[in-house]
């Protein structure tokens, strides 16, 4: 009996610490089951909140990858328009520096001739000075035959008189009948010696008018001489205007260049930093990929 109740007793003993089991299980599979669900509820809100992450990540991968495009193509744009400006700039330099030493070329030949015609120029001025000799000697020679003439003249008149005054003025008359005329002539007397101081008078006029006429061709000459020179230097004062301005336009233009040509170093410190820019934009790009 006492075994039996030892036994029933263990037995209570037991059924009562099953009953307290079986409360402790119920109440940890109801706090597993809140925490089952507390800990679904929070995957769920983890998993929306990954999901909506990674739908923003796409989203902001997709913007960067169209800005990336974008930014790259501008970038290439750019570095092929400086590429091709500083190409252009490069080929313009050179145009202008044949252009230049075309220029050269042509102002050294200019300034060859203006040289060659300045020495020319200084003799105008002894043109001019020979020219006024000339002229005084014209006005000589004239002055001269004037006088020759003037004693021809008077010599003429002086031996007319006196052959007149050494013959009988009515023995002439008497003479110079017409069967005597033919004559008269032959034996050469007042008509032979008149005639003679005509044609001596005609030869010395004809010798000075054949002067005067070289004096005048000579002056002549140097004149056409001096208008020649004076309309050359006139031409060559024209070019050299035109020069001037061609090398002023030059000089605008050799200033021009300089300045954008100072601009290149710019331009291609540019190019690597927007080289290094897309790379940048590519790892960036990869890492977001990634």
């Amino acid at each position: 009996k006492r075994y039996r109740d030892a036994v029933e007793e263990k037995l209570a003993k037991l059924q009562k610490h099953n009953s307290e089991l079986e409360t402790q299980k119920e109440q940890i599979q109801l706090k597993l089951q809140e925490k089952t669900e507390e800990l679904k509820e929070k995957m769920d809100n983890l998993t929306k909140q990954l999901f909506d992450d990674v739908q923003k990540e796409e989203r902001q991968r997709m913007l960067l990858e169209k800005s990336f495009e974008l930014k790259t193509q501008d970038y290439e744009k750019q570095i092929q328009s400086l590429k091709e400006e500083i190409k252009a700039l490069k080929d313009e330099k050179m145009q202008l520096q044949h252009l230049v030493e075309g220029e050269h070329v042509t102002s050294d030949g200019l300034k060859a001739e203006v040289a060659r015609l300045s020495k020319q120029v200084k003799t105008i001025s002894e043109f001019e000075k020979e020219i006024e000799l000339l002229q005084a000697q014209k006005i000589d020679v004239e002055k001269h035959v004037q006088s020759q003439k003037r004693e021809m003249r008077e010599k003429m008149s002086e031996i007319t008189k006196q052959l007149l005054e050494s013959y009988d003025i009515e023995d002439v008359r008497s003479r110079l009948s017409v069967e005597d005329l033919e004559h008269l002539n032959e034996d050469g007397e007042l008509w032979f010696a008149y005639e003679g101081l005509k044609k001596a008078t005609r030869v010395l006029e004809s010798h000075f008018q054949s002067q005067k006429d070289c004096y005048e061709k000579e002056i002549e000459a140097l004149n056409f001489k001096v208008v020649h020179l004076s309309q050359e230097i006139n031409h060559l004062q024209k070019l050299f205007r035109e020069e001037n301005d061609i090398n002023e336009s030059i000089r605008h233009e050799v200033t021009r260049l300089t300045s954008e040509n100072m601009m290149i170093p710019d331009f291609k410190q540019q190019i690597p930093e927007l080289e290094k820019q897309k790379q940048d934009l590519e790892i960036r790009l990869n890492e977001q990929a990634e």
